[in-house]
């Protein structure tokens, strides 16, 4: 009777100094959009053709600044515009309620393309995909 009472009174100190170890850390964070960017190419499309320009053949920003709390500061031939930003599931609205681009993006460490609809309608491109670099 000792002996089983004495084996019942260990039994709970064997499960409760068992203690699972800790496993490593996993880092789930995704690239962030958040830094300073080069913009490289415009390629504007539509339905038949494609064309590539530089930023500074269409007036386009030459570099993008997104600051935490959805501040864009845009660079246009030396002169500084300030915008708004938010990213919405996949898709990244600039301007007042994405008034100015309202697209899909893509980051990665050293790489963002943003895609979306060409409004200007320039030469009957629909299209506009941006490709820049993480300065």
């Amino acid at each position: 009777m000792k002996r089983l009472l004495l084996i019942l009174l260990c039994l709970p100190l064997l499960f409760t100094t068992c203690k699972k170890e800790d496993e490593e850390p996993t880092n789930n964070s995704l690239p962030s959009i958040i830094g300073a960017w080069t913009i490289n190419t415009v390629i504007l499309e539509s339905d038949t053709s494609s064309s590539t320009f530089s930023p500074e053949d269409i007036s386009f920003p030459s570099s993008l600044e997104f600051i935490a709390g959805g501040i864009l500061y845009e660079t246009f031939s030396n002169e500084l515009d300030t915008n708004e930003w938010v990213i919405i599931a996949d898709s990244l609205y600039v301007g007042d309620g994405g008034e100015d681009f309202i697209g899909k993006h893509q980051v990665t460490n050293t790489n963002l393309t943003l895609v979306g609809p060409f409004d200007e309608n320039m030469l009957g491109f629909t299209t506009a995909t941006i490709n820049a670099t993480r300065d």
